[in-house]
């Protein structure tokens, strides 16, 4: 009905605006978007159309456009609960943390209002987080777990935060909330990252009382990545520098099968990183140094300095050799 009244009437501005509530309701974002652009260049925007306009920019990810209209809707209500929200979502999304914290700051004035939701405080936490403002922020994300358990993902924003403290036993417990609260298996991306929280912390030295239980569980873990994605070179990497700190001065060779196993899979990878490559080659070039199989630990030396010519590491090495 409404679309063949704009046929026939396309100059009735009012049409756009019945049009654009209409699709705001059924929850047709992207055409009650347009209709309000189309309702917004010719009519006299009320505070509700700020608001739902502003709601669509930002949904849609435009955050530059749906900041300056919550800040002409805030101009006509400035007590509009949603537009304040948004104001703070924005000013996060758009990276500008100063604004952010005073919208923040207007947004939880009244601490008694009932229309806060969990994500409000998440991302009042971020922009905290961003501003290191780190203990406020961790006290932000516990509001938002308090204020709905279910979403257990939070607990790996936490996490993040310990992390950047370097308070890992923190860091690590939260962390293994987050995979705790999961309905599912951990994807791979989630257990490479704990391992490697586990491995920060036994190479940090205000918790060396701890490594070798930090070891353990990195180890336990990088196997497990290296079994599900066994065309993967990470797993056996991350593997190796775990028992690399386990046998400091390579009198085990701990290490040396999982470099070996990453390097077989890195020398078929055109775009393989430098700097992993040289990693493991110079610790088995080192490993068959000590060893004293010297002709073996030139050929990984030599391997180097194909790579990377300039590598005073792996001269050194095989002047030191000759």
């Amino acid at each position: 009905m409404l679309m063949r009244l704009q046929t026939k009437a396309p100059d009735d501005n009012r049409i756009s605006k019945e049009l654009a509530d209409v699709y705001y309701t059924m929850g047709q974002y992207g055409k009650a978007k347009e209709a309000y652009e189309s309702y917004l260049k010719v009519g006299t925007p009320t505070e509700q159309d700020y608001t739902r306009y502003a709601t669509l920019l930002y949904l849609n990810k435009d955050y530059a456009q749906s900041s300056d209209m919550v800040k002409k809707g805030l101009e006509l209500a400035p007590e509009n609960h949603v537009l304040k929200r948004l104001a703070m979502y924005d000013n996060l999304e758009l990276k500008d943390y100063k604004e952010g914290l005073e919208a923040a700051a207007t947004f939880f004035s009244n601490p008694g209002n009932p229309d806060y939701v969990y994500l409000d405080y998440v991302y009042f936490a971020r922009l905290l987080e961003a501003d290191k403002q780190y203990d406020e922020a961790v006290a932000q994300f516990d509001k938002a777990l308090a204020m709905d358990k279910s979403h257990t993902e939070i607990y790996k924003d936490i996490s993040d935060v310990y992390e950047k403290e370097r308070d890992f036993p923190k860091a690590i417990e939260a962390y293994k909330n987050y995979l705790g609260g999961m309905k599912g298996d951990p994807d791979i991306s989630d257990l490479f990252l704990y391992g490697r929280l586990n491995y920060y912390a036994a190479t940090d030295s205000a918790y060396q009382d701890k490594q070798p239980l930090y070891l353990a569980e990195a180890d336990t873990i990088f196997a497990q990545v290296a079994a599900k994605v066994p065309d993967n070179y990470l797993g056996n990497f991350w593997r190796a520098r775990v028992n690399s700190l386990r046998d400091p001065e390579t009198t085990q060779g701990l290490a040396k099968p999982y470099y070996e196993a990453a390097l077989s899979i890195l020398e078929q990878k055109p775009d393989a990183t430098k700097s992993v490559l040289v990693e493991c080659n110079s610790y088995l070039g080192y490993y068959y140094f000590v060893k004293e199989d010297y002709n073996q630990s030139k050929l990984y030396w030599n391997k180097i300095l194909e790579i990377d010519p300039g590598n005073e590491t792996a001269t050194k090495a095989l002047g030191g050799i000759k």
